[in-house]
């Protein structure tokens, strides 16, 4: 249960992610900068999995992760590995190629159905599938990209519908205000469909915003329900690797 949107301006690639989440989920780490396999990365941390849901690394690549809930389904898998490690093991690349590569090496039957899409800064947002049978590539992902348990096809619509009424189908520019607004809204009405959700056992548990500029990435995570919470933001920037643009 996520939602996910991005948009171009002033030369920078600026994403949002809204991670929606069990309320009973310890509290997740704020992104910190980490060395993986020798590539500099900044990622928020799941405690329980240990993986993560979203990264960005030195070459300015971008990877979110949303669980796949209308494969639900379809034949069980093993699931016998946390889908934010997968995300992990991703975050040394240096290329979408090299990614895409590593994705068709990987066994997907290890993991419950999930969807990524992956940013850069030269080329359109791709995205993978895997719905517990296959994975299967979109070259270029609909904005906003969103997940919901409950009413998997309907939620979704729902909130892209709103999200779309706001940009007028991509032709309005959002500022940054409206854009993060958009991510903190309860609407679509009622509260369990909003971009912002809330449920008796679920919501919407932080906001992070990347912003990929010339020299380098930012990162900023606002733990917390988006709608409500006031809290200082956690804020990391990690310089891209010399020479890259």
């Amino acid at each position: 249960m996520c939602t996910l949107s991005w948009r171009r301006h002033d030369q920078a690639l600026e994403i949002l992610f809204n991670r929606d989440e069990s309320l009973a989920r310890p509290e997740a780490e704020p992104p910190s900068e980490e060395v993986i396999s020798g590539t500099r990365v900044l990622a928020p941390r799941d405690p329980t999995g240990g993986g993560t849901w979203l990264w960005t690394n030195e070459y300015g690549l971008t990877l979110c992760l949303l669980n796949n809930y209308q494969a639900q389904n379809n034949e069980p898998v093993n699931g016998q590995r946390s889908r934010g490690l997968l995300a992990l093991d991703l975050a040394p690349l240096a290329s979408m190629a090299q990614l895409e590569q590593h994705l068709h090496a990987t066994d997907c039957s290890l993991y419950q159905p999930f969807y990524l899409i992956v940013f850069s800064p030269r080329q359109s947002p791709a995205g993978w599938c895997w719905d517990g049978r296959s994975l299967k590539a979109t070259s270029t992902p609909n904005n906003p990209v969103s997940t919901s348990s409950l009413y998997p096809r309907l939620v979704p619509r729902l909130r892209q519908f709103y999200y779309r009424t706001a940009t007028i189908n991509g032709l309005r520019t959002l500022t940054t205000e409206q854009h993060l607004r958009l991510h903190r809204s309860r609407k679509p009405w009622p509260p369990a469909f909003a971009i912002a959700m809330s449920r008796p056992d679920r919501g919407t548990v932080s906001l992070t915003r990347v912003r990929i500029s010339d020299a380098e990435a930012r990162m900023d995570y606002w733990p917390g329900d988006p709608s409500q919470n006031q809290c200082e933001v956690h804020t990391q920037h990690l310089p891209l690797s010399s020479g890259f643009y």
